[in-house]
C-alpha cells in the first residue's frame, strides 16, 4: 500500500494468504505514502509490517485485529526485530494492540517470545471504541516488556465473560525450554485503567504461568478500576511463582478491585498467587472486595509465597455470603505456605455476614509465618476478626516481633479465632502515641533499622520508600463538636494547592497521612472529609519539622488553627494551601471571601 486510504465513516478489511501454507500468511506493507484515516480497520490474516524511524501517519477510530497465533500479526515498531538484544519499539497505540506470543511472518517455534519496548506514552483512551464496545483485545506474551519508564493511560476493556483479560491476556513461557532467558515486565505505568473480564483478570495481564521458567516483575505502577468474577487484581488476575522463583518487586497500584463470584478472590496486586512467588517493595491503596480479599493478595497460597518489605492501606472489604468462603486481610485475605516479614497495613479492612478478617491475613491454613509486622489500620467485621489474623487454621501458624495500635485497630486480640494452637514470639498491642518515634515497643524486640526508620509522631516506615524522614499530617475526625469519634471515614489533605495524599480514620478517628520530606507549604496544611455524607475540614498554618498535628476535623464545619492574629492572614495561608485544588467536598468554602460566616 503506498497511497492515502482516507474514509472516516469507512472500513478496511485485510487479507493476505502468503504463500497458500496454512500456517505462514502474508505480508502487507506501506511506503512512505501509505497514510491510513479510516473508521474501521480489520486484519482478517496477514502481517502488517511498518518498521522504521519515519513511519506514515495512522489513525483508526475501531482497530479490529483477529488475534489468533497462526492468523494476524500487526507490527508497527519505530525499530527493532523483537529479540531481547533488540525489542520492537513501540510507540503507538495500534503496534500496541500487535504485541504477539509469535510471528506469523514465520510462524518458527524459534521466534517464540517476542519482546517489546516502549519509546513514548501512549494514549490507549480510544479503545472505548473499538470491538464494538469490547475494547483492547488482551494479548498474548511470551517474551519482555519493557516500559522504559512510559505510561499507557485510559486502556479500555469490556470482556465479562472472558478468560485471561487485561492488556496481557496470558503471559507464558518462552517455548525453547528451561534454558530460556527468563521474561520481564518492567519499568511500565498504567493509568486510569478501565478493565472489566471473567475468571483471571488484571489491568496488566489476567494470568501468568511460569511453569518451566520463572517470570519477574520490576517497577510497574497501575491506577484504575478492574472486576472480574475471580482471580482479579490490580496488577495481574493469577500468577504462578515457580517453585518460588518468579518475583514481584517495586510494584504500585491506586485501585478498585472487585471479584463478583461466591468464591471470588480479589487482591491490590494479585487475584491469586501460586507456587511461590516473592514479593517486595510493593504497596497499594484503594478499594478491594471480593469473598477472598487483600490488600496485596486475595489468596497467596503453596509452596511458601513470601511477601516482604510491602504495604497497603486500602479498604478491603469480604462481602462474600456463601458460609466458610468469606475472608479478608490487611495484606492477604486467604494465606497457605505464606510467609509475610518486615511489611504493614495502615488501611482498614471490613467484613460482612460473619466474614472472618485479620488485620494482616484474613484466613490461614498451613505454615503462615508473621515476622516484624505491624498493623494500624481500622479491623471491623461482625465474624471473626483479630488484629493480625483472623483465623488459625493450623498449628503451624507462627507470629514474632509483630504488634498493633489498639486505639486505631479497635481490636484487643492478634487473633480472631484460635482452634488450633500458633506460636507466639514477642507480640502485643501498644497504644498509638507507643507505637509512633520508636522501633523499640518495649515486647523484648526492635524493628530492624535497616529496614525501618521512624521520627517525632511517626510509625515506623520504610527505608527504600523515603531516603529523608518524610512528614506527616494527623488529627482526629468527630461526627460531632468533639465527641464522637468518626471511624472509618476518608479524609485527604492539601497543601500548596497539590494533594499529600489520603487515609482512613481508625476505630477512634485518628487519620495518618504519611507524605515525604518538605512536601508541607510553610502556609500550613488543609485536611477534610474526602467522599463522606458529612462536609468538614480543618486548616493549620503551623508547620514543624515533622508535619502538621492535631488538625482535628468537627461535623460539618470548618475548623481553623492558626497563630496569626488577623483573620484575613489566617484566610490568605488557607488560600496558598487550597490553591488551584479542586474537590466538590470543600465547595462549603469560599477562599476569596474577606472574612467567615457560619
Amino acid at each position: 500500500l503506498n497511497g492515502a486510504i482516507d474514509g472516516q465513516n469507512g472500513g478496511l478489511t485485510l487479507s493476505a494468504s502468503g504463500n497458500g501454507s496454512s500456517d505462514i500468511v502474508g505480508t502487507i506493507s506501506t511506503g512512505a505514502a501509505g497514510t491510513v484515516d479510516i473508521g474501521t480497520f480489520t486484519l482478517n490474516r496477514g502481517a502488517w509490517e511498518q518498521i522504521g524511524a519515519t513511519l506514515p501517519s495512522f489513525s483508526v477510530d475501531d482497530f479490529r485485529l483477529v488475534a489468533t497465533y497462526s492468523d494476524a500479526t500487526f507490527i508497527r515498531t519505530r525499530g527493532g526485530d523483537g529479540s531481547i538484544g533488540d525489542p520492537y519499539q513501540l510507540f503507538d497505540l495500534y503496534g500496541l494492540q500487535g504485541m504477539t506470543v509469535q510471528d506469523t511472518r514465520t510462524n518458527d517455534y524459534a521466534d517464540y517470545g517476542v519482546n517489546y519496548q516502549l519509546v513514548s506514552d501512549i494514549d490507549a483512551s480510544g479503545t472505548v471504541n473499538w470491538n464494538g464496545g469490547a475494547g483492547f483485545y488482551p494479548v498474548n506474551l511470551a517474551g519482555d516488556l519493557d516500559g522504559n519508564g512510559h505510561t499507557i493511560d485510559g486502556l479500555f476493556i469490556n470482556r465479562p465473560g472472558d478468560l485471561h483479560a487485561g492488556l496481557i491476556g496470558s503471559w507464558g513461557d518462552r517455548g525453547g525450554g528451561s534454558a530460556d532467558p527468563e521474561p520481564i515486565i518492567k519499568d511500565l505505568n498504567l493509568t486510569n485503567a478501565n478493565v472489566t473480564g471473567g475468571s483471571r483478570t488484571g489491568i496488566l495481564f489476567g494470568f501468568a504461568n511460569g511453569s518451566i521458567v520463572p517470570h519477574h516483575l520490576s517497577n510497574i505502577s497501575v491506577s484504575g478500576t478492574v472486576t472480574g468474577s475471580d482471580a482479579v487484581g490490580g496488577i495481574a488476575g493469577f500468577m504462578y511463582g515457580q517453585g518460588g522463583a518468579s518475583t514481584a518487586t517495586g510494584l504500585q497500584a491506586d485501585v478498585t478491585v472487585t471479584a463478583t463470584s461466591a468464591y471470588g478472590y480479589a487482591g491490590g496486586l494479585f487475584g491469586q498467587t501460586l507456587e511461590g512467588l516473592q514479593i517486595s517493595r510493593s504497596r497499594t491503596s484503594g478499594t478491594i472486595t471480593g469473598s477472598f480479599a487483600g490488600g496485596l493478595a486475595g489468596e497467596a497460597y503453596d509452596n511458601n509465597t513470601v511477601i516482604e518489605t510491602s504495604s497497603s492501606s486500602a479498604t478491603v472489604t469480604s462481602a462474600g455470603t456463601t458460609p466458610y468462603n468469606r475472608a479478608a486481610g490487611g495484606l492477604v485475605g486467604h494465606g497457605g505456605s505464606l510467609t509475610i516479614r518486615q511489611s504493614y497495613f495502615s488501611g482498614q479492612v471490613l467484613g460482612s455476614n460473619g466474614a472472618i478478617i485479620g488485620g494482616i491475613v484474613g484466613d490461614t491454613d498451613y505454615d503462615n509465618h508473621l515476622f516484624e509486622t505491624y498493623v494500624s489500620g481500622l479491623v471491623k467485621g461482625t465474624g471473626y476478626a483479630g488484629a493480625l489474623i483472623g483465623n488459625v487454621g493450623s498449628n503451624y501458624v507462627t507470629v514474632e516481633n509483630s504488634v498493633w495500635d489498639i486505639d486505631t485497630t479497635g481490636q484487643s486480640d492478634a487473633f480472631g479465632a484460635e482452634p488450633f494452637s500458633p506460636t507466639l514470639t514477642r507480640v502485643g498491642s501498644r497504644t498509638t502515641a507507643e507505637m509512633q518515634g520508636t522501633l523499640d515497643f518495649g515486647l523484648g524486640f526492635s524493628f530492624d533499622n535497616t529496614v525501618w526508620g521512624t521520627g517525632t509522631g511517626l510509625y515506623p516506615y520504610f527505608g527504600w520508600q523515603y531516603a529523608t524522614t518524610p512528614t506527616a499530617i494527623t488529627g482526629t475526625a468527630y461526627s460531632d463538636a468533639g465527641t464522637t469519634a468518626l471511624a472509618g471515614a476518608d479524609v485527604s489533605a492539601i497543601s500548596g494547592g497539590s494533594l499529600l495524599g489520603s487515609a482512613t480514620t481508625g476505630a477512634n478517628g485518628y487519620y495518618y497521612i504519611l507524605a515525604p520530606s518538605g512536601s508541607v507549604n510553610a502556609s500550613g496544611a488543609f485536611a477534610y472529609l474526602d467522599g463522606e455524607s458529612t462536609q468538614a475540614a480543618a486548616f493549620k498554618d503551623t508547620v514543624s519539622a515533622t508535619g502538621v498535628t492535631g488538625l482535628d476535623i468537627y461535623g460539618s464545619s470548618l475548623n481553623l488553627l492558626t497563630g496569626e492574629t488577623a483573620l484575613s492572614a489566617t484566610i490568605a495561608k488557607l488560600d496558598t494551601a487550597i490553591g488551584s485544588y479542586t474537590d466538590t467536598d470543600i465547595d462549603f468554602i469560599d477562599t476569596s471571601a474577606t472574612q467567615l460566616t457560619a
